[in-house]
């Protein structure tokens, strides 16, 4: 843990504005991916893989 704590303080003091971009870049992109997973469930249901009916009564979105 010391080894990566090294490694982000050193690329910090090498390039702040790159890494802090980069940092909130991957918040963003996990943030869109969570909601892609979270209309993944529909379009699962619309192909036919997934049985929605059973689902619908414990998860009230769908």
């Amino acid at each position: 843990m010391n080894t990566l704590l090294a490694y982000i303080q050193e690329l910090y003091a090498f390039s702040r504005r790159k890494l802090l971009v980069n940092l909130a870049l991957m918040v963003f992109l996990g943030l869109i991916e969570g909601g892609g997973v979270f209309l993944l469930i529909p379009l699962l249901g619309l192909a036919g893989l997934l049985i929605l009916e059973r689902l619908e009564a414990r998860i009230p979105w769908l």
